[in-house]
């Protein structure tokens, strides 16, 4: 599903399939992964989305552990939010990427 407001353009995957798939097709600056679920699946998604040319992955999780932040670090996310903290992070983070400031930034 695609919502474009302005200069925006966001869309939505339910499984990771989908997710490479639009990815592939749409060339997003910046994909937003969530650590829900299957943690395994979501950092392998991490790991094919920069793999496969996704200019930044920004992984967010509820679970509030540092493991899980270098995990998805490690597997290629560009930066990682806590959800608790989205509405505070989220926004800083991608002005952040889409002004190519950071390279990798833990929030």
């Amino acid at each position: 599903q695609e919502t474009h407001t302005g200069r925006v353009c966001v869309a939505g995957a339910a499984r990771p399939d989908e997710a490479l798939a639009l990815a592939a097709a749409t060339r997003p600056q910046v994909v937003l992964v969530g650590l829900s679920g299957p943690v395994v699946a979501a950092l392998a998604l991490i790991a094919e989305l920069r793999q496969s040319g996704a200019q930044h992955v920004v992984a967010m999780s509820q679970l509030g552990s540092a493991g899980y932040a270098q995990a998805a670090l490690a597997a290629g996310a560009t930066a990682f939010v806590d959800k608790d903290r989205l509405q505070i992070d989220l926004v800083p983070v991608l002005n952040d990427l889409m002004a190519c400031r950071v390279q990798t930034r833990e929030a």
